[in-house]
């Protein structure tokens, strides 16, 4: 099992028609998002107009959530919108013609369609989450806050995020299992495997 924080410094804030959005994480490492040369993409961006249209992205799945205030995302080929709290995960392919409505911070991923990707908010109260099955995951918090994390047959530890912060977390086969906590807030957690 392999633990490492993302380094801040690593992160790349570029420009985008509704505000900026922050490239955390990406796959290949040394990728590049503007070509379109990359498998997975972790970001957050600004929201920063009251509407906006999201760029198109062909031949990728997207998962979006807000972290600050209700997002009311619109398809135009689909006949309902829907309202996402924050870190509620909405899941959409990037080539659909997407509209918002709401400000704020998002956080997103962006990957290929033969990879295998889930997300899902975990809070405070839900207790420890255990991670075993052998796989990639990134773990987020919007926060700074403190991770609770207990190795089977271990004494606990603890890794501090910063805001924005990116942990990733290798679990190889035969790997002893990894409980995680929330201490404070909200943290989201996605699991990749091709």
């Amino acid at each position: 099992m392999q633990l490492k924080l993302i380094d801040p410094n690593s992160y790349k804030t570029t420009q985008w028609s509704a505000g900026t959005t922050t490239e955390l994480y990406i796959l290949p490492e040394g990728a590049d998002y503007a070509s379109r040369q990359f498998d997975l993409r972790v970001s957050s961006a600004t929201v920063d107009a009251p509407e906006s249209t999201f760029t198109a992205l062909p031949g990728f799945k997207r998962i979006l959530t807000p972290l600050q205030e209700p997002l009311r995302i619109f398809h135009p080929d689909r006949p309902e919108e829907v309202l996402l709290q924050p870190y509620d995960l909405h899941a959409f392919f990037g080539g659909e013609r997407t509209r918002s409505q709401g400000q704020g911070r998002d956080f997103n991923v962006i990957y290929r369609p033969d990879w295998q990707v889930e997300a899902r908010s975990l809070g405070p109260e839900e207790g420890q989450v255990t991670l075993s099955e052998p796989a990639l995951y990134l773990i987020f918090s919007a926060q700074a806050q403190s991770v609770a994390l207990y190795p089977e047959g271990q004494a606990p530890e603890s890794l501090d995020f910063p805001s924005l912060g990116l942990a990733q977390l290798e679990v190889l086969p035969a790997a002893s299992p990894l409980s995680l906590k929330a201490s404070q807030s909200q943290l989201i957690l996605i699991q990749i495997s091709r």
